[in-house]
């Protein structure tokens, strides 16, 4: 197959790209950032662009004529800057749909969202599935649950869609748990509220995602949309567990935190960036998130549709994590 991916150069685009590759496909991986796209060694024929909003796409003129799929990964999961969400998961997005429609009338368009776009779980219906309805709880998942509704809305209906909603992603080359990486090996632990080293979150590892990716691409269906994660859940005290068990850390000093104090240092960073240049992945958004009690998906309308399996359990995938961060001297 054709295929082009956006957001090649990240976290889960770099591992797609390898699986995609190893299986023959002709893969056209759109490349903002040079340096990513060397640093993952991504697969692929590098096409030189951004997601555009003002000027069009006009990138697309460049893929070949007989493009069979779309695989759109690209976005942002955090911004003090509340309009980059939706400017760049939401706007983005829906330009490139209403772009890519001016010389696709037949194409395979697979859109990577979030369980953030659904929401948390709530006391009536802790775990989430496709029958639930939305409440996402963040600019960020509302950003991405509004990726969704353009995707709907402006794709011709001559097109396949896709759509995946993995929860928390862990594996290699990640920089986001990289910071809970860190916490552990300073051996100080923070978690927010009573219940914080308790609270329940569905995972998937890198490995797994791309493959239930791979899945919806060689088997597409008329439009669905699937949660994919891991059967198991995890609670904040195990995953801090299974760190400090490959780091070689046999004591951490936990720290709670009450949430109005989160607060007031989250909104105090956002105004200090604003003089001095520092970089903490805490931000006001993120705190509507992480003072929620449970995120819990369930995959079970994907693996009786398509009998996917899950390999990675949490052991697995934070042994093959740490490994990479040794490699790469992030640790």
């Amino acid at each position: 197959m054709n295929i082009l991916i956006t957001g090649a150069t990240g976290f889960v685009g770099s591992h797609l790209t390898d699986l995609l590759e190893q299986q023959g496909h002709n893969l056209y991986v759109l490349v903002r950032n040079q340096a990513k796209y060397e640093e993952f060694n991504v697969k692929g024929n590098i096409i030189k662009g951004s997601l555009a909003i003002d000027d069009g796409n006009t990138w697309i003129e460049e893929l070949p004529e007989n493009l069979d799929t779309v695989i759109h990964l690209a976005g942002i999961v955090q911004s003090y800057d509340v309009e980059q969400f939706y400017k760049i998961n939401a706007t983005a997005t829906k330009t490139l749909v209403k772009d890519l429609q001016k010389r696709y009338d037949k194409i395979h368009f697979i859109l990577l969202s979030s369980l953030a776009a659904w929401g948390p779980g709530l006391p009536s219906q802790k775990t989430v599935d496709e029958q639930s309805t939305p409440h996402p709880v963040s600019h960020y998942g509302i950003s991405k649950l509004t990726a969704e509704k353009f995707v709907k809305q402006y794709s011709p209906e001559s097109w396949q869609l896709s759509i995946l909603r993995p929860p928390m992603v862990i594996g290699p080359r990640d920089p986001a748990i990289l910071e809970v990486f860190k916490m552990v090996q300073n051996r100080i632990v923070i978690y927010e509220g009573s219940q914080g080293m308790r609270k329940e979150y569905s995972f998937i590892s890198v490995f797994d995602l791309i493959q239930n990716i791979n899945t919806v691409l060689e088997n597409p269906q008329e439009n669905q949309d699937f949660f994919v994660a891991h059967p198991i859940s995890i609670y904040y005290d195990e995953l801090m567990q299974e760190i400090k068990n490959n780091i070689k850390v046999s004591f951490t000093l936990n720290i709670r935190i009450p949430l109005t104090l989160l607060v007031s240092f989250a909104f105090g960073v956002k105004y200090i960036k604003k003089i001095l240049p520092i970089t903490i992945p805490l931000t006001p958004d993120k705190i509507a998130e992480i003072r929620q009690k449970s995120w819990i998906c369930s995959s079970q309308k994907i693996k009786q549709q398509y009998d996917v399996t899950y390999q990675d359990n949490l052991s697995e995938i934070i042994k093959m994590t740490f490994d990479d961060y040794k490699q790469r001297n992030w640790l």
